[in-house]
């Protein structure tokens, strides 16, 4: 009997431009009878059937499913034929991902290539998995409309706890599709809370904190700090110019001595004796001595700590010594604010194209736009600080002033630097504002060169830190609807977006309005053309301006004054 080996080979596309991958066929048949074998594959399901024949003959129907299988055909007479076909399905979309590791809060690029075809208003979401990797409950982290292959940098929620196996995906809308799960897997970092040490007694401000994978400059890992501004805690042993002995840090902060001053002296046959110490505000202080006869001095002390000796005497001396307490920023400011420019309410963050521009200016802006600061102006940063990344990472520079509470006279101001997460911090890009002013109640106003400012309509507390969180509804401002409602997975309050000409009005037509500058500002003559870089005239600071099309900066204008009527305005909320 004479035994016969078949080879067939369908030869499919391979991996990845079809659908299936190659796949051997083998079929046997023989003894005195004989075998014929016809199989048709295709993408589709369909049957296929092998016939055999000889003294015998063996009929055998398999159908061939979208999804992996193995199918059997057997055919024979006196002999036995034998065919194995494996089909592969493709997945309808392909993932890649290059980063392996990344801090939570971070960007990923992701790009996917789509094996089926997709409709027109379709959109394809990146997926994030769990710490384990599963898809149970996937977390959007980006979007994009479009039928065809792509990449977004994508961004990991800064909450997203710590893990070694994370992976992503991308799905499709239309029609409904799940892509294939990264090969690669995805370690994130977790964000840790770090306090600002201000004074560097290695304790925490809990009231001023960043969220960060790594330690930043100037923080720490506790918030034990009861007194940020002074070395130690209240009782902790501190330093002051006084000569009465031991002092500490007292309730308030400010460090006294432990007992009273005692220990003047003055000569002959009288004695002198005297006992100053200064609060913070500076006061005369008179010291007589004598023995026969009499010394009489009166000292006005500054603010800065300043010793002055008193010498009195006749025959005989009386000395005395007096010491203010030294006296640094008295008021230091941790503000949180959102542009609507910016903001991205599917992500809770404020989109930093701005940084990575030649033209940001180190040097902030205000002053040579004719903006007249308080005690402030000429504020720098450095390139270091631009290169942040994440939440943390820097949008632009913004003014925060301090009014004074019944009149709303500015008493002072600055600028700042504004983070993604709406944080406003000093020109290191990590620290609150301090600002140099006598105890009392304040206003605190923020102002930014294309959006409407804000101020509060009551005032903050005077303390070692307040904290001004304009992005919360509960935070009352000054005025009516002095801030845009923004809608959401993470909703805010935030300022009005297109005071292109920082005027404190947005105008769509007429005298000085805000929407020529942009034609202008592209060439004047074709409206689709766009220039990059840092200009007023971009609304939405994504460092392009643009007059038409997706994105554009021209439409936040009209949108803001209503989106009907083109003549009217919408007035800054500021006294």
């Amino acid at each position: 009997m004479e035994r016969t080996s078949i080879l067939l080979v369908f030869a499919l596309s391979t991996w990845p431009m079809g659908l299936f991958a190659q796949v051997p066929v083998a079929q046997n048949g023989g003894g005195v009878g004989r075998g014929d074998a016809s199989a048709a594959v295709q993408p589709a399901p369909l049957s296929s059937s092998i016939h055999a024949g000889g003294v015998g003959r063996g009929d055998v129907s398999a159908t061939m499913l979208i999804t992996p299988i193995t199918t059997l055909a057997h055919a024979g007479g006196a002999g036995r034929g034998d065919g194995q076909v494996s089909l592969l399905r493709l997945p309808p979309i392909g993932t890649t991902v290059v980063l392996d590791s990344l801090c939570a809060g971070s960007t990923l690029s992701v790009s996917w290539q789509p094996f089926q075809p997709f409709n027109p208003g379709n959109v394809f979401t990146i997926q994030l998995s769990d710490a384990d990797g599963s898809f149970d409950d996937p977390i959007a982290i980006g979007s994009l409309s479009g039928t065809t292959s792509a990449s977004v940098d994508a961004v990991v929620p800064s909450n997203t706890p710590g893990g070694a196996a994370y992976r992503v995906r991308v799905v499709g809308s239309s029609p409904p599709a799940i892509g294939a799960a990264s090969d690669v897997v995805i370690e994130i970092t977790p964000q840790l809370l770090w306090y600002f040490d201000a004074d560097g007694d290695g304790l925490g401000d809990p009231l001023v904190q960043v969220s960060a994978c790594t330690q930043p400059v100037g923080h720490v890992a506790n918030a034990f700090d009861t007194c940020p501004l002074i070395p130690g805690v209240v009782g902790s042993p501190c330093q002051a110019p006084d000569d009465c002995g031991p002092t500490v840090v007292n309730a308030l902060c400010q460090c006294v001595p432990v007992d009273p001053c005692v220990g003047i002296y003055g000569g002959e046959g009288g004695r002198g004796d005297a006992s100053v110490h200064l609060q913070p505000d500076p006061l005369p202080s008179t010291v007589h001595g004598g023995g026969t006869g009499r010394g009489d001095m009166s000292v006005a002390l500054s603010p800065t700590p300043l010793p002055s000796l008193i010498h009195a005497g006749g025959t005989g001396r009386g000395d005395a010594i007096a010491a203010t307490v030294l006296i640094g920023p008295s008021m230091s400011v941790a503000v949180r604010v959102v542009l609507e420019g910016p903001y991205d309410p599917d992500t809770g963050l404020m989109g930093d194209a701005l940084r990575s521009l030649s033209s940001f200016p180190l040097t902030e802006p205000y002053t040579g736009m004719g903006q007249v600061l308080v005690g402030g102006g000429g504020e720098t940063t450095s390139t270091s600080v631009l290169s942040i990344t994440g939440n943390n990472a820097i949008v632009d520079w913004v003014i925060v002033e301090v009014r004074e509470a019944s009149t709303h006279d500015v008493v002072a101001s600055r600028a700042a630097l504004l983070q993604r997460d709406g944080d406003v911090v000093d020109v290191d890009g990590l620290a609150p504002l301090g600002f140099s002013l006598p105890l009392d109640h304040y206003k605190i106003s923020v102002l930014h060169r294309n959006h409407l400012g804000v101020v509060t309509s009551q005032p903050v507390t005077y303390g070692q830190l307040s904290i001004v969180d304009l992005t919360k509804e509960e935070t009352n401002t000054y005025g009516l609807e002095g801030r845009k409602s923004i809608t959401g997975t993470f909703p805010v309050q935030a300022l009005w977006a297109g005071d292109v000409t920082f005027d404190g009005v947005i105008k769509y037509t007429g005298e000085n309005n805000d929407r020529d500058p942009i034609l202008t500002a592209i060439g004047g003559i074709i409206p689709t053309s766009t220039i990059t870089g840092y200009h007023g005239t971009d609304v939405n600071l994504d460092g392009t301006v643009k007059y038409t099309g997706e994105d554009n900066d021209r439409d936040p204008i009209l949108q803001n004054i209503g989106g009907v009527v083109p003549t009217n305005v919408r007035v800054e909320q500021v006294p």
